[in-house]
């Protein structure tokens, strides 16, 4: 949680104006919101009661990033290591530190500099259907977007738009169950393009123009609509 750091850092870096923590009536308390239903949870006791003050703050925020990194989660993290344990061997987990395990279960994080390399790669493993081709004009088109219209996070939305995963495959996307594919839906171009993401399938309209073909993109990939769009 980016925004919870840059409070947490903004409250323990706060020399100069000790009046202002006790303006913003915190608490050693934090508001839970399960299915909907918000409850409040004291981190100590009868914390409800106790303001922070320039004095605890440090407490406050030892206790708080506590419960947000462990306690919050327990139960969950229980749960998927009881999970995961049925699959793999837990030890066998214990030679990955925190970063490499993140990237072994998430795939790998790109940079602006090797999402060029990484469409490449993808381009390489892709399937096309319903009459589209590795030369057809609209195929075309779409890597060139790809890779050169595209920012960062609108790479990554990409990716999750079509695999649900913001991240490339650890062992690139020839190891990608399903392949990557491409399928044309005919020539009804007020149609967005969709997507299945349990096939890994991008559902693609035959756009007369590439700026029509973009602008349709940009707005599926945006709209943060998941199945709702598929």
């Amino acid at each position: 949680d980016i925004d919870l750091y840059k409070q947490l850092m903004s409250l323990k870096h706060d020399y100069e104006n000790k009046n202002k923590i006790e303006t913003m009536e915190l608490s050693f308390s934090v508001t839970q919101d399960v299915l909907g239903s918000k409850s409040s949870y004291d981190l100590i006791p009868n914390g409800q009661n106790i303001l922070v003050n320039h004095k605890n703050r440090h407490k406050y925020i030892n206790i708080l990033a506590d419960y947000k990194l462990n306690k919050s989660m327990y139960k969950q993290s229980l749960a998927f290591l009881s999970g995961m344990s049925k699959v793999i061997n837990l030890d066998y987990l214990r030679i990955f530190d925190a970063t490499e395990l993140s990237k072994l279960l998430s795939g790998d994080t790109n940079t602006e500099n090797n999402w060029i390399n990484s469409w490449k790669d993808l381009r390489e493993n892709t399937h096309y259907s319903g009459g589209f081709h590795n030369m057809h004009r609209c195929v075309k088109w779409f890597w060139e977007i790809l890779n050169n219209d595209l920012t960062v996070e609108d790479n990554q939305k990409f990716l999750m738009f079509v695999t649900s995963c913001t991240r490339s495959p650890l062992l690139g996307f020839k190891s990608l169950n399903p392949k990557f594919s491409i399928m044309c839906t005919g020539g009804d171009t007020t149609n967005l393009p969709t997507s299945q993401t349990c096939m890994n399938l991008l559902k693609l309209p035959n756009y007369p123009t590439k700026d029509l073909l973009k602008e349709k993109l940009l707005k599926s990939i945006r709209s943060n609509a998941g199945f709702d769009l598929s």
